[in-house]
């Protein structure tokens, strides 16, 4: 998360201007080294296995010791081999044990559902920080940084659950069943839920205008779906209505985000946005819980 719409070239991998991504984690350093570990246990364990059943094939089995006898230094062939069987098999369990350990970690990470409840709160008053004072270079520059380093991505994904959700709205015809309607309208509802993080995953805008259409478009799309799903599990069609033009709403607010950027980066001489801005929109912004 941006603190202060600090972003120079290639800066946005250091902690210098107080970038903050969501999806870094204070175990990085920790896993790391499990693997570290991992792999080097595994590998170690592997070469003294073959090792020891190389040395057990390639020796002739009548220069073999016998069984009980001792080797000089006092020990018993039986358990000098013994002995090293356990080695291997210790350091293959610990191979085991630490990519079980690695899998278990990534498993928690990757599967902690967020509050988003406290998420949109905390990103609330993150956006209502003040943005730095930058020239008006720096600016596009910061802008041209957020959209091609990932935004270009959410913007496109947003846009596509609003063509989606069009598309499925043009396919109803009067007299369908409710399970018809729930089948066209179920799965662009639950996608359009996941534009509820976009704001949280990555930076936020560095364009005062075009960041509270993206809030916006995140509320929206949140909202709008848990309306959506909630409607048509209990097949109220007044709740699905309000649902869909919450969803229509989050769409806007994507398309003004969209031609908000691409004026930015225009007017500061670089290309615009992949997706031609659309005109004549506007974003509603109070979003009503």
């Amino acid at each position: 998360m941006s603190l202060d719409g600090c972003v120079e070239a290639l800066s946005v991998f250091q902690d210098g201007c107080a970038w903050r991504p969501a999806w870094q984690v204070g175990l990085f350093p920790y896993v790391q080294l499990l693997n570290i570990a991992s792999v080097v246990a595994t590998l170690v364990a592997g070469a003294v296995a073959v090792g020891v059943a190389v040395v057990r094939r390639v020796r002739p089995p009548r220069s073999r010791v016998p069984r009980r006898a001792a080797r000089p230094g006092g020990v018993p062939a039986r358990a000098a081999v013994v002995r090293w069987r356990l080695v291997a098999g210790l350091l293959c369990t610990l191979a085991a044990g630490t990519s079980a350990i690695v899998g278990a970690v990534h498993l928690r990470v990757l599967s902690a559902v967020p509050d988003l409840t406290v998420t949109q709160r905390v990103t609330t008053q993150l956006a209502g920080v003040p943005d730095r004072p930058v020239p008006a270079g720096t600016r596009v520059r910061q802008v041209h940084a957020w959209y091609h380093l990932s935004g270009d991505g959410l913007v496109e994904l947003a846009t596509t659950y609003n063509i989606r959700l069009n598309a499925a709205l043009r396919g109803v015809r009067k007299g369908d069943s409710w399970d018809s309607l729930d089948r066209r309208l179920r799965p662009v509802c639950a996608d359009w839920g996941r534009a509820e993080v976009f704001e949280v995953i990555w930076f936020r805008v560095p364009d005062r205008s075009a960041q509270a259409d993206w809030h916006a478009l995140g509320a929206w799309a949140g909202q709008g779906s848990r309306r959506c799903l909630q409607g048509l599990d209990a097949r109220d069609v007044p709740a699905v209505m309000e649902a869909l033009r919450e969803l229509d709403a989050a769409g806007r607010c994507a398309a003004t985000a969209n031609a908000r950027i691409d004026a930015v980066l225009r007017a500061g001489g670089r290309a615009g946005t992949f997706r031609p801005p659309a005109k004549g929109i506007t974003c509603n912004r109070l979003v009503q819980p």
